[in-house]
């Protein structure tokens, strides 16, 4: 395949954000297996009757959602981002954050008996998280 001009300007377009994604999604995993494996181990067994039988041929899922979660951190801050200052990186973040403890933290409170200490814990993590995040990303 022969390289163009064209096609080095496509590249260098999208590699800071096809980076970033992948740099923050390595994070995201390392991250989570640290906090919900380690951390929140005793926590988390609560939840051992709720969780699929089938978990471990299902975690493909999970990473698919977590590059997914990154990409799409990574494109919206691309969007959002004017300076690059880390103020403004770190108001990104906590928005992204608020969004995902709604969605996804806030959301299992109101569908499953999940103990309010255990959501308020992985709603810290997670805002530490998406706040590493934006310093990854700056």
């Amino acid at each position: 395949m022969v390289k163009t001009k064209e096609n080095q300007k496509q590249v260098k377009k999208y590699f800071p954000l096809i980076s970033a994604s992948l740099i923050i999604t390595l994070f995201a995993l390392l991250w989570n297996g640290f906090i919900h494996l380690i951390i929140l181990k005793k926590e988390n067994a609560v939840l051992s009757s709720i969780h699929r039988p089938d978990i471990n041929e299902k975690m493909w899922i999970s990473i698919f959602v977590t590059l997914a979660i990154a990409t799409l951190f990574s494109f919206s801050y691309s969007k959002w981002r004017k300076t690059g200052s880390y103020k403004e990186s770190l108001f990104h973040s906590l928005l992204f954050a608020v969004l995902m403890i709604v969605v996804v933290d806030l959301n299992q409170y109101m569908q499953y008996a999940i103990p309010f200490v255990l959501v308020a814990k992985w709603t810290l993590f997670g805002l530490a998280e998406f706040l590493i995040y934006g310093l990854i990303i700056t």
